[in-house]
């Protein structure tokens, strides 16, 4: 990629592209708790409905698929 890149840009794009992965991160994480409360886990309960698909593989009720 530094090829591709001016040399006289180059520590401008790599710090932001730095900044732009280190960034990510706790965003992914921030996302994946949400996303495992408020549509997994409820989806995972009896009734709910990610059981047909999840259930066999992640388990089903209370706490299913954090173990």
């Amino acid at each position: 990629m530094q090829a591709k890149i001016a040399q006289d840009v180059q520590g401008r794009f790599f710090g932001v592209e730095n900044m732009i992965t280190t960034i990510s991160f706790p965003i992914g994480q921030l996302l994946a708790g949400l996303l495992s409360e408020h549509v997994l886990e409820p989806g995972l309960q009896v009734g709910g409905g990610l059981v047909d698909r999840f259930g066999p593989i992640a388990g089903v009720g209370s706490g299913a698929g954090y173990g």
